[in-house]
């Protein structure tokens, strides 16, 4: 049976007060956070990152309840956990907080714009996963 968790945490883009949100989701049974999306805490940022989770066809998916995910997902496919029970997608968000530092929750570092931060994360997310750096050639 494959499960699907979903979560966001958030980051600045430009300025401490323009926050954005790091939508990320996991296969329990596959390392490393295999889809992320970026955005603000709305439907249509989630819609973009629901496209392509719903192509994994999960019997399953696990989230931390936020109200956005039941205009998606099937109300019997859908489990609310309590963050403790999340720690496979926590560890992952530590992963990406412990590795850089625009991410870090307490920090001078930011990224100057949207599309460089969604680099950083899709770079680290390849490195974490297949422990190699994607080389253009």
């Amino acid at each position: 049976m494959r499960k699907s968790c979903k979560e966001e945490k958030s980051s600045f883009v430009g300025r401490k007060s323009d926050k954005v949100w790091i939508w990320t989701a996991i296969n329990h049974y596959l390392p490393g956070i295999l889809a992320i999306e970026i955005g603000d805490r709305s439907c249509q940022t989630f819609a973009q990152l629901w496209k392509r989770i719903k192509a994994w066809g999960s019997q399953r998916y696990l989230t931390d309840g936020y109200c956005v995910y039941a205009n998606y997902i099937e109300p019997e496919k859908h489990a609310v956990l309590p963050k403790t029970k999340l720690t496979t997608i926590e560890g992952g968000n530590t992963r990406l907080r412990h590795y850089l530092a625009r991410l870090h929750q307490a920090t001078l570092c930011y990224s100057k714009s949207q599309t460089m931060l969604r680099y950083s994360v899709r770079l680290l997310m390849h490195y974490l996963r297949f422990q190699t750096i994607p080389v253009a050639g």
